[in-house]
């Protein structure tokens, strides 16, 4: 019941951003265990990184997975 609900607001929101043609996909948040894959000092000054309000440091993840 929740999962339908979420879906239901999902595709107000998604109608009304069509409407005016503003929808647009956000990178997700990761926290700095992408180190293990090297692009936290690969990446260099490119990647965006952050702290959260607890001081773990995040970044905008560089590529997405669209379905």
């Amino acid at each position: 019941m929740g999962q339908r609900s979420i879906n239901k607001i999902i595709g107000i929101v998604r109608e009304e951003m069509d409407k005016i043609g503003q929808e647009f996909y956000l990178p997700p948040c990761y926290p700095r265990t992408v180190e293990q894959s090297g692009r936290w000092t690969g990446m260099g000054d490119n990647m965006f990184r952050l702290k959260d309000r607890k001081g773990a440091d995040l970044c905008l993840g560089m590529t997405t997975k669209r379905s």
